[in-house]
């Protein structure tokens, strides 16, 4: 976004100052639109490949689903350590 601000602002032709021109402002408001849907973006990869994950464990180890869950919420290690955790208890 600042390099094409500043590249805005070196190739203004118009009179008065750039940054108070509209599309300056543009600029920023692109980007941040970007930005947003590219973080709505990855949320929704990272709830997806959470509920496969769920969905995996479950399967491989038969555990419920709300216990997987509970357990990922309140785990403070990686994933690794908690599922060799859930297989020394539940297999």
């Amino acid at each position: 976004m600042e390099e094409d601000q500043r590249a805005y602002v070196t190739t203004y032709t118009g009179t008065g100052d750039a940054r108070t021109h509209d599309e300056y402002a543009d600029i920023e408001r692109r980007s941040r639109k970007r930005w947003r849907l590219l973080m709505e973006d990855a949320v929704e990869v990272e709830a997806k490949r959470l509920i496969a994950l769920v969905d995996a464990i479950h399967q491989v180890l038969g555990v419920d689903k709300d216990e997987i869950k509970q357990r990922m919420c309140t785990y403070d290690g990686t994933i690794d350590e908690l599922y060799t955790q859930l297989r020394a208890e539940y297999y």
